[in-house]
């Protein structure tokens, strides 16, 4: 991501929703939960060592972070998945801190987009 740009297109999630700003703002308030919910079930697998539950976790917060075509957050959670995949978990706490980071950048552009308190 470039400095100043922001974390996600809405330009392009606003294409492929036909322009239709009321259903991209409910799209964007299902993820505000979403997000939480996934971000945390990802650092519960890692801390338990549940390769096939990051696995899941991570492909889950892949799609809807891809739905905003929010390209760090997607890599991130596509690395996590591979992880989980894999059974490989050397490097997943750095991926996590990665993942976090970028999903807050989203949550936090969404929510000053659609007026909401971040």
């Amino acid at each position: 991501m470039n400095a100043g740009s922001p974390p996600y297109d809405r330009g392009k999630i606003l294409e492929n929703l036909g322009g239709d700003e009321e259903l991209l703002a409910q799209i964007a308030e299902m993820f505000f939960s979403e997000a939480e919910s996934r971000v945390r079930e990802i650092r519960d697998s890692i801390s338990s060592g549940d390769a096939k539950a990051l696995h899941s976790a991570a492909h889950s917060l892949k799609g809807a972070v891809s739905n905003f075509a929010a390209d760090r957050a997607t890599a991130a959670a596509a690395a996590l998945e591979q992880c989980g995949k894999l059974a490989d978990l050397a490097e997943a706490e750095r991926l996590l801190a990665e993942l976090s980071s970028a999903v807050d950048e989203v949550v936090t552009a969404l929510r000053a987009d659609f007026g909401h308190p971040v």
